[in-house]
């Protein structure tokens, strides 16, 4: 299974490199992403692992120019989510409680998240530009490697 795979309407990820990037203990409802391994990922109707995305899509590998509406996933509901070049313009997060997400060592736009937990974040209007993790800007990053990559962290 590669995100290659993945294509739906209204939403893009190309040009994006998951290969350098390390997500440790990060644990997404019941998405479990680890070394680059993300368990129990079904993309049929866009549903991750008892994750439910609804008008979501994913096509060529591309983050670029993302714009979605009625997007569930699991007990967070986005309206209207634009990410153009890895960058969140105008997110607006209707009901959004990430309780089960966690982030270790992550690096979002110079901002550095190390053992922070985005939990019990409630939110609405929230804008966040140029995210970068473990010192890379996703903006740059490519998913070329993915393919080999998923199961086994290279």
């Amino acid at each position: 299974m590669t995100i290659a795979d993945m294509t739906t309407a209204g939403m893009t990820i190309a040009g994006m490199t998951i290969a350098d990037m390390t997500i440790a203990g990060m644990t997404i409802a019941d998405m479990t992403i680890a070394g680059m391994i993300i368990a129990d990922l079904t993309i049929v109707g866009m549903t991750i692992a008892g994750m439910t995305i609804v008008g979501m899509a994913i096509v060529g590998m591309a983050i670029a120019d993302m714009t979605t509406a009625d997007m569930t996933i699991a007990d967070m509901t986005i309206d209207v989510m634009t990410i153009a070049g890895m960058t969140i313009v105008g997110m607006a997060i209707a009901g959004m409680t990430i309780a089960d997400m966690a982030i270790d060592g992550m690096t979002i736009a110079g901002m550095t998240i190390v053992g922070m937990a985005i939990a019990d974040m409630t939110t609405a209007g929230m804008t966040i530009a140029d995210i970068t993790i473990d010192g890379m800007t996703i903006a740059v990053m490519t998913i070329a490697d993915i393919d080999h990559c998923w199961h086994d962290h290279c």
